[in-house]
């Protein structure tokens, strides 16, 4: 499991949609000063920092995929032109290079530097499953009591009248969506007509491919109440792209048992792994893998770009002044409690 290997975004079905519904400028092409194809290519999306809208360069396949490709043959020409590129584009406050390697990101902040431009690297993750197991061995390796808990709420759940089902409409969806939020608003993209658009193109797109994979959970009376969709990409990766569910039935855990219901059919079809395309903290519960990989953002020297570098440079030297005092904190009491232990 690599980040070159995570690669949904560069679907031509899902790339195309990404331009269509999200570019706010046409893509600029990067391309090799030598032979002229393309090396990748560039728009202007919108990003939300610190409460503030800024206009960000990055790549069309969003934040799921890498934003450069095979940079390890890249030679010094190359990262000229992918900078010139950059320096010729107009109106960004920052460049954001997504699902970097170490040596990567290192190599891309070096020609940065050299350009003249400051940059930041931002550690991040997605849970993973890992593929070529079968269900069984998958709940082996989980804990015991996440599975009896599910165990127990299935049985609960059928009792009452709920139903899985594979069988799901966006429309449905979108309705679920907004019982989770209870309104509509950019501090959920999820619920916005554009994402509502993209999610049923990707769907019209995958569906007769076989690629798509939708599981949810109706209640007695039929309404949809939780789901999960997800789809597979090249070299038998799937990748599990939406879910959510209705809170009024937050008891029964009803998104643990259409997580379960997926993860079950994927590892049963046969995958190389699952990506959940997030790191939230209650995936620990079904994924222990990470795929681990870097976020590289460049800041162009306007008035936005400055101010976002050291907003970004200052919550860094915050929190990890607040990490070196706790962990001095920690390391008094443990001091404290050998010396109580010792009797000094």
């Amino acid at each position: 499991m690599t980040p070159e290997s995570h690669l949904p975004g560069y679907d031509p079905a899902f790339l195309g949609l990404r331009k269509r519904l999200y570019a706010e400028s046409e893509p600029i092409s990067v391309l090799d000063p030598t032979t002229g194809t393309q090396l990748s290519e560039l728009c202007l999306l919108t990003v939300n920092e610190c409460s503030t809208h800024f206009k960000c360069l990055t790549h069309p396949s969003s934040y799921f995929s890498p934003s450069l490709r095979n940079t390890d043959t890249w030679n010094a020409n190359r990262w000229s032109t992918l900078f010139t590129t950059i320096r010729r584009a107009r109106g960004w406050a920052l460049a954001r290079f997504m699902m970097l390697t170490n040596e990567q990101s290192a190599t891309l902040r070096k020609n940065a530097a050299t350009s003249g431009y400051l940059s930041i690297t931002t550690e991040e993750s997605f849970r993973v499953i890992p593929g070529n197991q079968t269900y069984t061995q998958y709940l082996g390796k989980r804990s015991s009591k996440h599975n009896a808990n599910n165990r127990r709420c299935l049985k609960k759940a059928e009792k009452l009248g709920f139903s899985i089902t594979n069988q799901l409409s966006v429309d449905e969806i979108a309705d679920v969506y907004l019982r989770r939020t209870g309104k509509v608003g950019e501090a959920d993209y999820s619920v916005t007509p554009q994402f509502i658009e993209f999610l049923r193109g990707l769907r019209e797109a995958y569906l007769p491919q076989n690629r798509w994979v939708e599981v949810g959970v109706r209640e007695p009376e039929g309404r949809l109440s939780a789901f999960a969709v997800g789809f597979w990409g090249e070299n038998r990766i799937f990748y599990v792209f939406q879910t959510g569910y209705d809170p009024t039935h937050h008891s029964l855990r009803l998104g643990s048992l259409v997580f379960d219901s997926m993860i079950e059919s994927t590892l049963n079809r046969g995958c190389s792994y699952l990506s959940f395309m997030s790191s939230s903290e209650y995936l620990a519960n079904y994924a222990s893998d990470t795929l681990r990989f870097n976020r590289v953002d460049v800041f162009n020297w306007n008035a936005k770009g400055i101010f976002l570098f050291a907003y970004r440079w200052l919550s860094n030297a915050y929190g990890q002044l607040k990490s070196a005092a706790w962990r001095k904190q920690n390391e008094t009491r443990l001091d404290r409690s050998k010396m109580a232990a010792s009797g000094g």
